[in-house]
Protein backbone atom coordinates (compact mmCIF):
# COMPACT_ATOMS: atom_id res chain seq x y z
CA UNK A 1 0.00 0.00 0.00
CA UNK A 2 1.10 3.58 -0.63
CA UNK A 3 3.00 5.47 2.14
CA UNK A 4 0.46 8.61 1.72
CA UNK A 5 -3.15 8.99 0.96
CA UNK A 6 -5.31 11.13 -1.50
CA UNK A 7 -5.36 15.05 -1.12
CA UNK A 8 -8.47 16.86 -0.94
CA UNK A 9 -7.28 18.37 -4.18
CA UNK A 10 -8.03 14.84 -6.15
CA UNK A 11 -12.15 15.07 -6.09
CA UNK A 12 -14.41 16.93 -7.83
CA UNK A 13 -18.13 17.54 -6.27
CA UNK A 14 -21.21 18.63 -6.95
CA UNK A 15 -22.83 21.08 -3.62
CA UNK A 16 -25.60 20.12 -2.26
CA UNK A 17 -28.83 22.21 -2.82
CA UNK A 18 -30.43 23.95 -0.85
CA UNK A 19 -27.68 22.82 2.09
CA UNK A 20 -24.82 24.84 0.12
CA UNK A 21 -22.84 23.76 3.46
CA UNK A 22 -22.58 20.34 2.02
CA UNK A 23 -20.80 18.59 -1.14
CA UNK A 24 -21.32 14.94 -2.70
CA UNK A 25 -18.40 13.91 -4.11
CA UNK A 26 -18.55 13.38 -8.12
CA UNK A 27 -15.15 11.53 -9.24
CA UNK A 28 -11.49 11.22 -7.62
CA UNK A 29 -8.90 12.20 -10.12
CA UNK A 30 -6.23 11.10 -7.92
CA UNK A 31 -3.34 8.07 -8.24
CA UNK A 32 -2.80 6.97 -4.98
CA UNK A 33 -3.80 3.54 -3.90
CA UNK A 34 -4.90 4.66 -0.14
CA UNK A 35 -7.59 7.40 -0.23
CA UNK A 36 -9.46 9.33 2.97
CA UNK A 37 -12.75 10.79 1.89
CA UNK A 38 -11.77 14.59 3.15
CA UNK A 39 -14.41 15.61 6.06
CA UNK A 40 -14.44 18.85 3.96
CA UNK A 41 -14.10 20.72 0.88
CA UNK A 42 -13.51 24.50 0.33
CA UNK A 43 -15.08 25.26 3.64
CA UNK A 44 -18.21 22.55 3.38
CA UNK A 45 -18.60 18.95 4.70
CA UNK A 46 -18.33 16.20 2.49
CA UNK A 47 -21.27 13.86 2.95
CA UNK A 48 -22.30 12.08 0.32
CA UNK A 49 -20.32 9.41 -2.03
CA UNK A 50 -21.72 10.44 -5.62
CA UNK A 51 -22.48 7.27 -8.69
CA UNK A 52 -18.93 6.26 -10.23
CA UNK A 53 -16.73 8.44 -7.75
CA UNK A 54 -14.05 5.67 -7.47
CA UNK A 55 -15.39 3.12 -10.57
CA UNK A 56 -12.95 1.39 -12.16
CA UNK A 57 -9.90 2.46 -10.67
CA UNK A 58 -6.80 0.79 -8.66
CA UNK A 59 -7.81 1.73 -5.05
CA UNK A 60 -6.61 -0.23 -2.77
CA UNK A 61 -8.02 0.90 0.78
CA UNK A 62 -10.58 3.95 1.48
CA UNK A 63 -11.01 5.67 4.56
CA UNK A 64 -14.70 7.28 4.92
CA UNK A 65 -15.26 9.41 7.56
CA UNK A 66 -18.35 9.94 9.74
CA UNK A 67 -19.83 12.74 7.75
CA UNK A 68 -20.38 10.78 5.04
CA UNK A 69 -24.03 9.38 4.89
CA UNK A 70 -25.07 8.99 1.25
CA UNK A 71 -22.86 5.93 -0.72
CA UNK A 72 -24.35 5.55 -4.31
CA UNK A 73 -24.79 2.28 -5.22
CA UNK A 74 -22.20 2.01 -8.18
CA UNK A 75 -19.49 4.21 -6.21
CA UNK A 76 -17.47 1.44 -6.19
CA UNK A 77 -18.34 -0.20 -9.83
CA UNK A 78 -15.62 -2.73 -11.02
CA UNK A 79 -13.13 -1.21 -8.47
CA UNK A 80 -11.16 -4.73 -8.18
CA UNK A 81 -8.25 -4.05 -6.60
CA UNK A 82 -10.30 -2.45 -3.60
CA UNK A 83 -9.38 -4.69 -0.70
CA UNK A 84 -10.61 -2.79 2.49
CA UNK A 85 -12.86 0.25 2.94
CA UNK A 86 -12.62 1.52 6.78
CA UNK A 87 -15.62 3.31 7.93
CA UNK A 88 -15.51 5.70 10.62
CA UNK A 89 -17.11 3.82 14.08
CA UNK A 90 -19.79 6.31 14.80
CA UNK A 91 -20.59 6.65 10.71
CA UNK A 92 -24.37 6.11 10.03
CA UNK A 93 -24.15 5.35 6.13
CA UNK A 94 -25.08 1.81 5.56
CA UNK A 95 -23.36 0.09 2.43
CA UNK A 96 -26.52 -2.98 2.59
CA UNK A 97 -27.98 -1.19 -0.39
CA UNK A 98 -24.73 -1.29 -2.54
CA UNK A 99 -25.39 -2.92 -6.42
CA UNK A 100 -21.77 -3.87 -5.70
CA UNK A 101 -20.56 -6.03 -3.44
CA UNK A 102 -18.44 -4.36 -0.85
CA UNK A 103 -14.93 -5.94 0.04
CA UNK A 104 -13.78 -6.33 4.31
CA UNK A 105 -15.37 -3.28 5.74
CA UNK A 106 -13.89 -2.21 9.04
CA UNK A 107 -14.48 0.39 11.82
Amino acid sequence: MCATWAAAGDFDYDINEPETHTVTLTSYTGTNLDVAVPDSLDGRLVTGIGEGVFSYCDVVRIAISSNVTSIHSWAFERCNELTNILVAANNSASSQSARTPLPTVMD
